[in-house]
């Protein structure tokens, strides 16, 4: 799932992480926790779950932000090599400003280049302008539930990966080999014999088992869109807290991440 905008659409067109537990259907007084009279906005389940998940992303992130000035640090993504980009100052001695670069077109670090030759460099934009114009695409889905929606049902008709097809690829693969294996132990075929087709089989299964890995790990970890319209709640409590700790943390729950072309950029969200 994913939000697609460019740099004119979105011109045109944030210490509290959901500690509170009105939005489960419950109050504090006293230090002690009772029903409340108002009817819960999330089960206590998802509100425990997304709190958890918030608070835990927090501490990951707290010592990555407070050594950046970006809110999208670690989420971008070129959209023509696929390197990530970075923060780097950008422009002539007098006008230098901090901009998001792909590390193939900055070449600050030659491990992370990906192309000799990537296109991304038409546009580049500034940390504040592409942190503000994707703040303020979750800040659309916070005030609109109908958003959340319609970006869901958008994605709706999108399978989910096969792992059942993946697993019986990775068994027939083993079958296989676990034959060729017994074909040499009994005697009936010398080593010499089955060594090409055994050595295929391992890249093979080599080959199945990572697709496996990667179909399970984007099927993991998934925002439930309950989960995210609480998370989303928070939005409001967290900016006037002032909480940029918070704020980090919670853009990186929302988002899987943003992939940046010129002055194209799309979000790839975490829900759903």
């Amino acid at each position: 799932m994913n939000t697609k905008f460019n740099r004119c659409d979105a011109a045109s067109a944030c210490s509290r992480i959901l500690r509170n537990p009105v939005y489960a259907g419950r109050v504090f007084m006293n230090d002690l926790e009772y029903s409340g009279k108002h009817e819960a906005l999330v089960s206590p389940e998802v509100w425990q779950k997304v709190n958890d998940r918030l608070s835990q992303n927090k501490k990951a992130y707290k010592r990555a932000y407070s050594g950046s000035d970006g809110l999208l640090s670690g989420l971008l993504f070129c959209g023509d090599c696929g390197a990530r980009m970075s923060i780097r100052q950008w422009g002539w001695k007098t006008s230098k400003v901090n901009k998001y670069i792909c590390y193939s077109v900055s070449r600050c670090s030659k491990r992370m280049i990906k192309s000799d030759s990537c296109s991304n460099r038409k546009e580049h934009f500034t940390v504040s302008d592409l942190d503000a114009l994707v703040l303020d695409e979750i800040k659309k889905l916070a005030l609109d539930p109908a958003a959340l929606d319609a970006l869901v049902e958008e994605n709706a008709g999108e399978a989910p990966p096969d792992l059942g097809a993946f697993r019986e690829r990775l068994g027939n693969v083993e079958k296989q080999i676990t034959r060729l294996l017994n074909l040499y132990q009994t005697g009936i075929v010398g080593l010499e014999e089955i060594q090409d087709r055994l050595s295929a089989l391992k890249e093979e299964r080599k080959a199945a088992q990572k697709c496996l890995e990667e179909a399970e790990a984007e099927g993991s970890g998934k925002m439930s869109k309950g989960e995210a319209a609480a998370a989303l709640a928070s939005l409001s409590g967290i900016i006037e807290a002032g909480d940029g700790d918070g704020l980090y943390a919670l853009v990186h729950s929302l988002i899987e991440k943003v992939v940046v072309l010129n002055g194209n950029v799309t979000i790839y969200w975490a829900f759903c």
